[in-house]
C-alpha cells in the first residue's frame, strides 16, 4: 500500500516539472518576440519570469544578457553570461545547444568597458554619490566635450546623433527620450561618418558601465550628459559663429597668400639640403607671415575669438594654398598633416621642437580653413 502514495507523489512532481517547462518556454517565446520588435525592457521582464519559473535553461540567461547588452546594462549582462558558462560547466543546464560560445563572445565585446569598471568603478560611483547627478552629469559632459570631442561643435553633434539613434533602437523609455528630449530630431537623425567619435563613445560607455547595476540612475545620467553636451555644443557654435562675420581686407589676403606661398617654396627647397642662409631665409619668410597675421588675430581677440591665433591663421592660409596647387580639397588634410605643418611654423619662429603640443590647434585650423574659404 505504501507504494501508491510514493507513485502519486512522483507523478505529481513530474506533472509540476512539465508544467514549469511549458510555462517557461511560453514566456521565453514571448520575450523573443518583444526583443525582435525592439522592446528590450519587456523582453527582459519576460526572460526574468521564464527564469523564475524554470531556471534550468542557459539559453534564457544568454538571451536576457543580450538584451541587457543592448540597453548597455553591462554589469547585469556580465552576470548572465557568466551564469551561462557556469551552468554548462556544472551540467546544470538542460539545453542541448552549447550557449557558452555566445556568452564568451559577448563578454569579449564588453571587455574594455568591464576593465574600466574594475579599475575605476568605485571612483565613478563615489562621484555620483557625493556630487549628485546634476553636477556629475555636467562634469562628464565637459570632459567629453573638452578632452574627447576637442570642443568641436560638429563632433559633438555627431556624437549626440549617434547616441540618440542608439537610444531610439532600444525602445521603451529610451526611445521616448530620443524622440521627445527637446532636441530637433530632424537635425540629429542624419548619421554620417565625417567625425571620429569612437574615443568619446568608448569613454562614455565605460563610465555608464560603472553605473549599470542601477539602470534607472544610469539612464538618467545618460540623458543629462547628452543635454549638457548639447548646451556646450551650442554655446561653442554661437561663440565661433562670430568668426564668419569677420572679413579680411582683399589686399591683406593677397599678401598673406603670397607670404605663405613663399614659405612653402622655401620649405620645399630645404628638403634637398640647406645652408644656414637658406634656413635663415625660410625663417624670415615665416616671421613675415606672422607679422601679416597678427593684426587679424588682434581683431579676433577683441571679439573674444582669441583661440584663433596667428599660427592657426597662417596654417589655414598655407593649407588652402597647398590644396589649390595640388588640386585637392582642404578637408582631405589629416590631423597629422595639420600638426606637422603647425610644427614647421612653430620651429621656424623659434619655438623649440616638441615644446608645444600642436595637436591642440587642429580643430581651430579646420575652423579657420572653413572661414577663409567662405571669403573666397
Amino acid at each position: 500500500m505504501s507504494l501508491f502514495p510514493s507513485f502519486y507523489k512522483k507523478k505529481s512532481a513530474l506533472n509540476s516539472l512539465q508544467e514549469r517547462e511549458r510555462k517557461g518556454r511560453e514566456l521565453f517565446q514571448k520575450a523573443l518576440r518583444f526583443n525582435q520588435v525592439g522592446n528590450q525592457t519587456e523582453a527582459i521582464r519576460l526572460f526574468t519570469e521564464s527564469i523564475e519559473v524554470n531556471p534550468l535553461h542557459a539559453s534564457v540567461f544568454l538571451n536576457r544578457g543580450a538584451c541587457f547588452m543592448i540597453q548597455e546594462r553591462s554589469l547585469e549582462a556580465k552576470d548572465d553570461f557568466n551564469k551561462v558558462i557556469e551552468m554548462e560547466l556544472s551540467g546544470e543546464s538542460v539545453d542541448e545547444e552549447n550557449c557558452s560560445v555566445g556568452a564568451k563572445v559577448n563578454l569579449a565585446k564588453l571587455g574594455r568597458f568591464l576593465s574600466f569598471e574594475e579599475e575605476h568603478g568605485e571612483t565613478v560611483r563615489g562621484q555620483m554619490r557625493d556630487d549628485g547627478i546634476d553636477h556629475f552629469s555636467r562634469r562628464y559632459a565637459e570632459v567629453l566635450f573638452e578632452n574627447f570631442l576637442l570642443e568641436d561643435a560638429d563632433s559633438a553633434t555627431q556624437f549626440i546623433s549617434e547616441e540618440l539613434s542608439e537610444l531610439a533602437e532600444m525602445g521603451g523609455v529610451h526611445q521616448e527620450f530620443a524622440l521627445n528630449c527637446g532636441i530637433d530630431h530632424s537635425v540629429y537623425s542624419n548619421i554620417t561618418t565625417d567625425f571620429d567619435t569612437n574615443k568619446a563613445f568608448v569613454f562614455f560607455k565605460s563610465v555608464l558601465c560603472c553605473l549599470s547595476r542601477d539602470h534607472e540612475q544610469m539612464f538618467e545620467a545618460r540623458k543629462q550628459v547628452l543635454l549638457n553636451l548639447k548646451e556646450l555644443s551650442e554655446s561653442r557654435e554661437n561663440h565661433t559663429a562670430g568668426l564668419f562675420d569677420i572679413k579680411i581686407d582683399d589686399r591683406l589676403q593677397a599678401e598673406l597668400y603670397s607670404a605663405v606661398r613663399e614659405c612653402r617654396t622655401l620649405a620645399n627647397n630645404l628638403i634637398f639640403g640647406a645652408s644656414q642662409d637658406d634656413i635663415a631665409e625660410f625663417q624670415s619668410a615665416v616671421m613675415r607671415a606672422f607679422e601679416l597675421a597678427i593684426p587679424i588675430y588682434e581683431d579676433m581677440a577683441s571679439k573674444n575669438l582669441g583661440e584663433i591665433n596667428a599660427l592657426v591663421i597662417i596654417v589655414g592660409f598655407y593649407l588652402i594654398d597647398l590644396a589649390d596647387s595640388s588640386f585637392k580639397d582642404s578637408s582631405e588634410f589629416t590631423d597629422l598633416e595639420i600638426e606637422n605643418t603647425c610644427d614647421t611654423f612653430l620651429t621656424a619662429s623659434g619655438v623649440p621642437q616638441g615644446k608645444v603640443d600642436s595637436s591642440r590647434f587642429t580643430k581651430n585650423v579646420r575652423l579657420t580653413i572653413r572661414w577663409l574659404e567662405s571669403q573666397q
